[in-house]
């Protein structure tokens, strides 16, 4: 079994929360179609995230995994990030972002996505799922289910290039399980001297 999803979050200042970002929808992808989930509840995310028989791939999985944990989930069995992969395959980059990630690996473009599909998001109304919404609200539908899809594709081309260069078990072995690692490095924090740090 395997989770193929992106996170849409947005910022919630008002908490005392690690990362000050909340979930507002997940995209998942089955390599057929895309469910888009606005504002997903606990439960439904606490029983596919911490579920150790299903595979997780995304994108940025650190951030998502604090993010989660803030909720009280912790994501089990995580397998694949598209970020860590592209670090990998070009560490001097800096551009790591999933929209630049499916620009260079993919060649997908969201806008030019849209406008092939004939998708009008000025009169979005026509479609059902997202009749009475803004233009940026109907956009950010199409973008974060874009982005679930672009994880799967970028998955397939990151894997062979990374078996080309002799890199996949530094991938699967070393980068992927540091994940975990320096995200809960991140969520446990260290005790501090503040005394010693002002001085």
């Amino acid at each position: 079994k395997e989770l193929v999803y992106y996170l849409e979050l947005v910022d919630d200042a008002n908490t005392e929360k690690i990362i000050k970002k909340k979930i507002k929808a997940i995209a998942i992808y089955d390599n057929e179609n895309i469910q888009y989930i606005e504002n997903p509840s606990q439960k439904f995310l606490k029983e596919i995230f911490e579920k150790e028989n299903i595979k997780k791939y995304g994108h940025n999985l650190t951030e998502d995994y604090i993010i989660l944990k803030q909720e009280g989930i912790t994501i089990q069995n995580i397998e694949y990030d598209s970020m860590v992969a592209a670090y990998i395959l070009n560490p001097t980059s800096g551009k790591y972002k999933i929209e630049d990630l499916m620009n260079e690996y993919l060649e997908l473009d969201l806008d030019e996505y849209l406008k092939a599909n004939n998708i009008d998001v000025q009169n979005a109304g026509q479609i059902t799922l997202f009749q009475e919404e803004t233009k940026e609200q109907c956009t950010d539908k199409y973008k974060t289910a874009f982005f679930a899809y672009g994880i799967s594709k970028l998955r397939e081309i990151t894997i062979k290039k990374l078996e080309e260069i002799n890199a996949l078990k530094l991938f699967k072995e070393i980068d992927m399980p540091t994940v975990e690692v320096l995200s809960d490095m991140q969520w446990n924090g260290m005790y501090l001297d503040v005394t010693e740090l002002d001085e």
